[in-house]
């Protein structure tokens, strides 16, 4: 009987010197992966808003102001650039701080992006 209670009494001990360095490991491993799927997760949200945001900015002063000067035949290269920073202004203002926040982490800088999605969505919009 005593050998039966030493035997389990080194097998619980063996367990917990293994087991829970294991588990506690284990434990920071998985929050690890939680923590940057939820980080991913919010970017992917955050980009994503913000980039539709931006293709309605574009298409609200293509509407507004581009159509208007275009039928007067006035929209030239000045024009253009008008409305380049008029729809760069208004998407800026747009952007809540936590969009700016992740935009900054993920692209650096907010300009150049903003700058490369007006673009894109003059070039979508055209097309």
């Amino acid at each position: 009987m005593e050998s039966n209670t030493l035997v389990l009494n080194i097998i619980e001990t063996v367990l917990m010197v293994i087991i829970v360095p294991l588990l506690g490991f284990a434990m920071k491993k998985l929050n690890a992966w939680l923590s940057t799927k939820v980080q991913n997760e919010t970017a992917e949200k955050y980009i994503s808003i913000s980039t539709d945001m931006v293709y309605d900015v574009v298409a609200s002063v293509s509407q507004t102001y581009v159509s208007t000067l275009k039928q007067q035949g006035k929209f030239d290269a000045e024009a253009q650039k008008k409305a380049f920073g008029d729809a760069m202004k208004t998407a800026k203002a747009m952007l809540s701080e936590e969009a700016k926040k992740v935009l900054a982490q993920t692209y650096g800088d907010i300009d150049k992006w903003l700058s490369t999605q007006i673009e894109s969505a003059v070039g979508k919009q055209k097309g």
